[in-house]
């Protein structure tokens, strides 16, 4: 399967997740515990897609001939480097108690991190993985097994 097929599969995982936990938020504090475990699930999945794009993605594209190509990739990275600690910070903030004891503050800030996921998601599919399966990377991009 190329990276990037494999990219997009784990972004729809990501986006069902999200939907999930943020079909919760208007009532968070009777579900806090479902709340905290989706949120364990999401950060897990998150984690291993984010690896992938650093370890194997990333690199290959920071070595491809075209400076566009270079460049996009770059500006990708760096984007990302505030949205990792947000979620982590998010994530280790908010346990099932946290979540109960402060339902409207968890809700607000779920959604505004969850929009920037989002977004961030929809934009690698619609601005990078073509790039990348366009310059002809896809069959350097695979995922190991």
């Amino acid at each position: 399967m190329a990276l990037t097929e494999h990219l997009r599969v784990q972004h729809a995982e990501l986006i069902e997740v999200l939907r999930a936990i943020a079909g919760r938020l208007d009532a968070p504090a009777r579900g806090a515990a479902d709340i905290r475990a989706e949120l364990t699930v999401l950060a897990d999945k998150l984690g291993k897609h984010l690896r992938l794009e650093d370890d194997v993605l990333y690199p290959i594209l920071a070595e491809h001939d075209a400076d566009e190509v270079r460049t996009l990739g770059q500006r990708f990275v760096a984007e990302m480097s505030g949205v990792r600690p947000s979620f982590a910070s998010f994530s280790d903030r908010w346990s099932a108690d946290a979540i109960a004891a402060d339902p409207a503050t968890f809700a607000t800030e779920a959604r505004t991190l969850f929009a920037v996921i989002e977004d961030r998601i929809a934009r690698e599919n619609r601005e990078l993985y073509p790039v990348a399966d366009v310059a002809a990377l896809t069959s350097r991009l695979c995922v190991p097994r």
